[in-house]
């Protein structure tokens, strides 16, 4: 068992527009409010594995301008992360339009900037061993995603959804996409029982040796082809939804790295991405370990068979 986990993904300024509804294509809101949050998947995936207890190492890329100096900040802040950053003369750091309606719901468009050429070799020449659990999203170019899938255990989060190398599934640890990443991956709308089982299906027949198919306030499902399990979410006000998945993927490459089963490791996961929603922003709505615990003391429900 390693002591700790690796996360290789984006570093993204969040400017967050809080609305009455969500505009339809070519309609104009007022937002009531704006508001600036250091963020991106990569960020958030870090910050949520940190703490929850585990030392987490943090690959991304950064420009050289003012935002690449707010996230130095909190790095620095975070006692369990240790941020091995790429700085990028020629990009600026990321940046993201976040629109929020009064329920939580999002709508988002990100500009990559600087995560889009994060070098594979900041990947390749770290001291990874084969029994640590790594962590890759969308947000980096395809060359890191390959590279981090030869390191060590990859969890892959194909969020934000868009093609790429189907090498990186070869004996991929898991996978873990939403309902929308999941019908996009498979073809297949996971919108009853029956279809969320063949989706899963579809997922594992690409070589994935785990998957883990988010549903939003319903929970979470699991399957490795021999058990299926269904995690329901506790029922609870969303204000935010922004980080709710990456908080998730955050959580469960900790739990990992600490050594729970990956049937505990959901159960915290959902937890944890239970209570993000409940708070704004993407970083300030990530909870640490003993809070999570603690919710889980008050609502236990084990993983129903599927």
């Amino acid at each position: 068992m390693s002591n700790r986990c690796w996360v290789i993904g984006s570093a993204i300024l969040d400017t967050v527009y809080s609305v009455p509804h969500l505009p339809l294509p070519g309609e104009s809101v007022l937002a009531t409010q704006v508001q600036q949050f250091l963020g991106g998947k990569g960020v958030n995936q870090a910050i949520a594995a940190a703490r929850s207890g585990v030392q987490t190492e943090l690959i991304a890329a950064l420009g050289e301008d003012s935002a690449a100096n707010k996230f130095t900040g909190l790095f620095t802040s975070e006692p369990n992360l240790n941020s091995r950053i790429c700085g990028d003369t020629e990009h600026p750091t990321g940046q993201a339009s976040i629109t929020i309606d009064p329920t939580g719901r999002n709508q988002i468009t990100v500009f990559p900037g600087a995560n889009m050429h994060l070098p594979a070799t900041e990947i390749e020449k770290c001291d990874l061993k084969p029994s640590d659990y790594i962590l890759c999203q969308n947000e980096v170019p395809d060359d890191c995603l390959i590279a981090a899938s030869r390191a060590g255990n990859l969890i892959y989060n194909p969020a934000p959804y868009r093609p790429f190398p189907t090498e990186v599934l070869n004996g991929c640890f898991a996978i873990t996409p939403n309902e929308t990443e999941a019908a996009a991956l498979t073809g297949i709308i996971p919108d009853t029982n029956k279809n969320l089982l063949l989706c899963a299906n579809h997922l594992l027949h690409l070589e994935v040796q785990n998957v883990i198919i988010t549903l939003g306030e319903r929970g979470a499902f699991f399957t490795n082809g021999k058990e299926q399990h269904f995690f329901a979410a506790k029922s609870v006000e969303a204000v935010d939804t922004t980080a709710a998945g990456d908080v998730f993927n955050g959580a469960f490459i900790a739990r990992l790295t600490i050594g729970d089963s990956i049937l505990q490791a959901v159960q915290y996961s959902v937890a944890a991405a239970t209570i993000s929603v409940t708070r704004h922003g993407a970083v300030p709505s990530i909870p640490r370990r003993k809070e999570i615990e603690q919710f889980l003391q008050n609502w236990e429900l084990p993983a129903q068979t599927f």
